[in-house]
């Protein structure tokens, strides 16, 4: 029986001057049999291939083809998402006329090369698609969140689309760097989204899109103190005082974070009219929001003043964004998802608390630890956190130090 690598290269020698996707024949009007998925009833735990037929032209007869499934792929729905794209495949070359051809030996061959993507942005798609029934959703959306990073860094530095074959080697490099100064990750969080864009790039490597190893990224050190890190009060003092006087826009738009604590992607696409000062709530939309869904945001009473003396004395009619281009508050157009990000870096190193791992959600963090010690209880925190369950504001607190039995403070032994 012919192998399969030998099937490959059969069909990639003919007409090698007329190449195409597959650099195979297209012609001829040979009978064959479709390819098919042998799934051994279902039984997972032995291996699963696909079989299909093709003309010899040497015999003259069919000759049987196999191609078996990986041993990665452990489960029903991978294997069959696996196959159903190379069964596609192989049956649309059969349909062309693909054959073993005369006088051609038997080596193995890359006769099932596939169509590489443009650019890097699009491989990384492209490969998420292929691979999307090996992952659950959460995973799934946790590698889209890694790959949107990386697109938000060429898009900060105006990278213009980039193919696989260009692909620089301190692209890692000065990525982590854009996660750090621009977006405050913490070092967990580098690590992480690191680790993610190099799984999605080993892919493209099983795929022989790119050569293995091409995105190297150093591993930072990671600490506690890298996580959720709230103001100490002299320093929140030293950074509010700054701000008033040198970014005025910037400490309003931190006044949402501390008392409504409402994130800097919801920031950005808040508008006038989502803020009801009779109703004593901002209303969040679902559209942006951790959790989809439309939620009211609690305008506390020192929030209130902000909003009424600095925010909506610049509102106009009432309409449009908050936040527009280049965080002017009232101001037009659209405000880019790292604008803030980079005010405040330039704010913590003007105020000498850069290297800290003050981050800007670190004015949501004070926010819920000022309002835990004047003496917010943990469900009205929930409510005010919007968080769906109780035990997301208890792990929260916890990670903000706060769970600490008061009643205990005053004991001795």
């Amino acid at each position: 029986m012919i192998s399969i690598g030998g099937f490959f290269f059969l069909l990639t020698a003919v007409l090698t001057n007329s190449p195409n996707l597959y650099g195979m024949s297209r012609g001829g009007n040979y009978p064959f049999v479709l390819a098919s998925l042998k799934d051994r009833g279902g039984d997972v735990s032995k291996y699963w291939y696909i079989e299909w037929y093709a003309w010899d032209v040497d015999k003259g007869e069919l000759r049987r083809g196999r191609k078996q499934c990986p041993a990665k792929y452990k489960t029903d729905k991978a294997r069959r998402a696996w196959a159903g794209p190379v069964v596609d495949r192989l049956n649309k070359l059969l349909n062309e006329g693909a054959h073993f051809a005369a006088g051609t030996d038997q080596k193995e061959a890359d006769f099932f090369k596939e169509r590489v993507p443009a650019d890097v942005l699009a491989a990384l798609d492209e490969i998420l698609k292929l691979n999307a029934a090996n992952f659950r959703k959460k995973t799934k959306g946790t590698y889209q969140s890694a790959v949107n990073k990386l697109r938000g860094f060429f898009a900060y530095y105006d990278i213009k689309p980039m193919p696989l074959a260009r692909v620089p080697d301190n692209l890692g490099a000065r990525f982590t760097e854009y996660m750090q100064t621009v977006l405050g990750n913490n070092a967990r969080t580098v690590n992480n989204t690191n680790n993610q864009i190099k799984i999605l790039f080993n892919l493209m490597d099983g795929r022989g899109w790119i050569d293995k190893g091409k995105v190297k990224t150093k591993k930072l050190g990671e600490t506690d103190s890298g996580k959720n890190i709230a103001f100490l009060p002299e320093h929140q003092e030293i950074i509010e005082a700054w701000l008033l006087a040198n970014d005025f826009d910037l400490w309003v738009f931190t006044r949402f974070l501390y008392f409504a604590f409402i994130r800097p992607r919801e920031l950005a696409a808040l508008r006038f009219e989502n803020i009801n000062l009779t109703q004593r709530a901002v209303m969040v939309p679902g559209l942006v929001s951790k959790n989809k869904k439309l939620q009211p945001a609690a305008i506390v009473e020192p929030f209130r003043v902000v909003l009424t003396d600095h925010v909506w004395p610049r509102s106009g009619k009432g309409r449009g964004r908050v936040f527009g281009k280049g965080l002017t508050l009232g101001g037009p157009g659209v405000l880019a998802e790292n604008a803030a990000y980079e005010r405040h870096r330039v704010a913590l190193a003007a105020c000498g608390l850069a290297g800290l791992d003050y981050t800007l959600y670190s004015w949501k963090h004070t926010g819920v630890v000022n309002a835990y010690l004047a003496g917010v209880d943990i469900v009205s925190l929930q409510q005010l956190l919007r968080h769906q369950h109780l035990s997301t504001t208890e792990v929260y607190l916890k990670s903000l130090g706060l769970r600490v039995n008061t009643l205990l403070l005053n004991s001795s032994w």
